[in-house]
């Protein structure tokens, strides 16, 4: 949290933030009968994991193979630290990344056969994300300084980000 005080104390308008989404915390915004086969499948997983010894992923954090801890924001927790120092406004949009080896060595070409994959395999996870089954690899959120002017709102909301007004703190007087 102190790098992200440190950002909004630089910096003159907004905050722009792009980290893993932190699934544990994950909730989504469409409940179906599918997403919740999809989060008890994943508890049985967890379980079955930590009867045999191995590790579940998320359950302390995670470690990168350089050794960088893997930290991961959540929605709910930006909002919290946004209304707790009385921000107006936070804006939210998920991302989905993927790696296919060998892809960072091919040419780019709209016809080219790790591109096509890679797209395909996109389109999966963001319509599963967009669905609520599962979360989005990335969460992209913005934290305002100030109340964005309605051009700005808008582009956003275009963009498909979720755009949240704050409550203010009816005891600051400002």
């Amino acid at each position: 949290m102190l790098a992200f005080y440190e950002l909004l104390r630089v910096s003159k308008h907004a905050v722009v933030i792009i980290e893993p989404c932190d699934s544990e915390i994950f909730t989504p915004d469409v409940l179906t009968l599918y997403s919740g086969f999809y989060w008890m499948w994943q508890g049985m997983k967890n379980s079955i994991k930590r009867m045999i010894g191995r590790p579940i992923y998320y359950e302390f954090g995670f470690y990168e193979e350089v050794g960088n801890y893997l930290y991961s924001i959540s929605r709910r927790e930006l909002i919290k630290a946004a209304m707790g120092i009385d921000l107006p406004a936070v804006a939210f949009a998920g991302i989905n990344m993927i790696h296919i080896p060998g892809m960072e060595k091919e040419i780019w070409k709209p016809n080219a056969p790790l591109y096509k994959q890679m797209l395909k395999k996109l389109r999966k996870l963001d319509g599963r994300s967009k669905m609520g089954i599962r979360p989005f690899n990335l969460l992209c959120a913005v934290v305002f300084k100030s109340t964005p002017k309605n051009e700005l709102i808008t582009a956003l909301k275009a963009s498909g980000y979720d755009y949240i007004a704050l409550p203010r703190n009816p005891y600051n007087k400002k």
